[in-house]
C-alpha cells in the first residue's frame, strides 16, 4: 500500500498530482499555532486546484504536537516522515517565507526531492496571485 494512502493524505476522486509544501517554521508559526495567514493560504491552494493533493506536513505536525508535550516540532522529530512524503509526491513547493534558506528542514526537503528527481518550484507567497 503507498505510504500516502496509509497517512490518509490521498483521498477519494480524481486527483492530478501530489504537491509537497516546504516552509520554515519561522515564517508561518507565531505563539506556538500556525498563523492565519498561513492557514488561508493553504485552504486557497485546495480550492483554487482541487485535483492536487497538498500535503504540508506543518499542518499536522502543529495539530499533533498539543497532544504530545514531549514531542517537539522539529526536523529531528519528523524528518523521517516528510522524507517518506517527499518520496510520493510530485513536485516540492518551497514557500520562500523568512528563514526559508536557512531552515534545517526546507534545506533538507529540498535536497532529498533533488535525490529522487523531483521538480521543487520556489514560491513567494506573498506576491499577488501566487496560487
Amino acid at each position: 500500500m503507498p505510504y500516502a494512502w496509509q497517512c490518509g493524505i490521498l483521498g477519494a476522486g480524481e486527483i492530478s498530482m501530489i504537491v509537497f509544501i516546504a516552509i520554515p517554521s519561522s515564517g508561518i508559526v507565531k505563539d506556538g499555532k500556525l498563523t492565519d495567514e498561513f492557514l488561508a493560504m493553504f485552504a486557497l491552494c485546495q480550492r483554487t486546484y482541487p485535483k492536487i493533493t497538498f500535503i504540508a506536513p506543518m499542518i499536522q505536525d502543529y495539530a499533533v504536537l498539543r497532544f504530545m508535550p514531549n514531542v517537539s516540532a522539529t526536523w529531528e522529530e519528523w524528518g523521517h516522515h516528510c522524507r517518506n512524503l517527499i518520496e510520493v509526491s510530485d513536485e516540492v513547493w518551497v514557500l520562500k517565507y523568512p528563514g526559508w534558506e536557512t531552515s534545517t528542514g526546507v534545506t533538507a526537503e529540498i535536497t532529498h526531492a533533488q535525490e529522487f528527481a523531483i521538480p521543487v518550484l520556489y514560491i513567494n507567497p506573498t506576491q499577488p496571485n501566487f496560487v
